[in-house]
This record gives C-alpha cells, sequence and structure tokens, in this order.
C-alpha cells in the first residue's frame, strides 16, 4: 500500500492522502458496527442516510415556513416521530409526509404532532391509509368534519370529533404493530445512523477523485480498496 502511494504521490499526493484517509475511515466504521458490512452495504446505507435527510429537510423546511416553527420544535418534532416509528414499527420516511401535511394544517407544530398520534392510532384502527386519516384530519381541524366523518360514522352526532377520535383509538397504533415491521424500522433507523457515519467519509473520497491527477489518485484507490477489503475477508 505504501509503495502504490509513493508511486501515485508525484501527480496528487493530497488527493491520495484524502483518499488513504477515507478508507481507513470505512475500514473503522466496519470495525465497530461488526455487521459483516461490505463496501455495497455501505454505500446504500450513505443513499438511505442521505435520502432520509433530505426528506426531514423538506418537512423542516415547511414546519418552519407554515408553522413558524423554531430550531428546537423541528428537532422535538424529528425525536417524536424516532419515537412513533419505534412504537409503531412504520419507517421514519413513511411519517415525513403526514406530519407535513399535519403542520400546513394546523399551522401549528404542537397541534400537527398530537395530530399525527392520533392518525396514526385512527389508521391502526380503522385500516385506513396513514396518508388519508391525516388529510381528513386537517381538514377536522379547520372545521370540515365530512372527511373524517365519512372515514368514521360513529363521529357523526360527535361536538368534538376529533377529541372522542382521540378516546377511541388511542394506543391502537402501539397495540397492533407487527413484530416484523418493528424489526423491519429499528433496522431502517439503524441503516440510516451508520448512514450518516459513512457520509462525510464518502465525500472526502469524491473530493479526492475530483482533484488533479484524479486517473492516477483512482488506480491508487482501487489497490487501497483491495487491501482494505481484502484484508478483511482473508
Amino acid at each position: 500500500m505504501a509503495t502504490i502511494i509513493q508511486l501515485v504521490s508525484k501527480f496528487d499526493a493530497s488527493g491520495i492522502k484524502k483518499a488513504h484517509k477515507a478508507f481507513e475511515g470505512l475500514s473503522g466504521v466496519l470495525d465497530k458496527v461488526g455487521l459483516g458490512m461490505g463496501l455495497d452495504q455501505l454505500v446504500d446505507a450513505a443513499k438511505l442516510a442521505a435520502e432520509d435527510s433530505k426528506s426531514f429537510d423538506l418537512l423542516a423546511t415547511q414546519m418552519k415556513r407554515n408553522a413558524k416553527a423554531t430550531d428546537g420544535q423541528v428537532k422535538s418534532t424529528e425525536e417524536l416521530l424516532t419515537k412513533l416509528s419505534e412504537q409503531d414499527g412504520i419507517v421514519k420516511s413513511e411519517l415525513y409526509p403526514s406530519m407535513t401535511r399535519l403542520t400546513n394544517a394546523t399551522k401549528n407544530v404542537g397541534a400537527a404532532q398530537r395530530l399525527m398520534q392520533i392518525a396514526l392510532d385512527a389508521a391502526a384502527v380503522s385500516g385506513k391509509p396513514l396518508s388519508a386519516v391525516t388529510l381528513a384530519l386537517g381538514k377536522a381541524y379547520n372545521g370540515n368534519t365530512t372527511a373524517l366523518t365519512r372515514m368514521f360514522p360513529e363521529l357523526k352526532k360527535s361536538k368534538d370529533a376529533i377529541g372522542d377520535l382521540a378516546k377511541e383509538s388511542k394506543g391502537a397504533a402501539e397495540q397492533k404493530a407487527d413484530p416484523f415491521k418493528k424489526f423491519q424500522a429499528e433496522m431502517t433507523a439503524l441503516q440510516v445512523q451508520i448512514g450518516n457515519v459513512i457520509l462525510p467519509i464518502l465525500k472526502t473520497l469524491m473530493d479526492a477523485f475530483m482533484m488533479p491527477g484524479v486517473k492516477e489518485t483512482a488506480i491508487a484507490v482501487a489497490a487501497l480498496v483491495a487491501g482494505v477489503w481484502g484484508g478483511r475477508s482473508g
């Protein structure tokens, strides 16, 4: 490995050093997670983390724009969605659109958070899609209960449709949560966590490729990959 670096350093020493550091970082992550993950799995985790981050950033933007949310409220919402994902077995990326919809409807972070929990329970009780329930709850919050009472006919005579629905369905999402789906949600969350560690390392690697002497750098990096992963499999 040292010989390879010496051979190409005359072309771009800084690029090689960046690449070398990046792969040392990847190897270190593999040692820490101890899950037998290879390069493909690490890259997939990084992609998943990037997609999750992008989706949550869109939610955060809507929260700040339409509900004047503070950074603290954005953080508390992320913590709530993490909790709901773990207890109800739904990956967070599936919760983001519904939370966005409720935030836009209520213009109030606290109200949107409360309705999100009600929506999950109501969806579990009725078997209706979460997206449809959140849409109906958003309309009901603003005084139009038609969609909600059509979905839950027992609420037609209610003077507090949302409150009564909350009482009738409380805890249903957690009680009905599929253990396998909970496991899947937890594994997805773990992948995202690993991906968040991998992303900056991959960025360092890409920066190295973009520097002068990229061809020589790529040759050296290929050799480094073979050394790092070949040594691990040996």
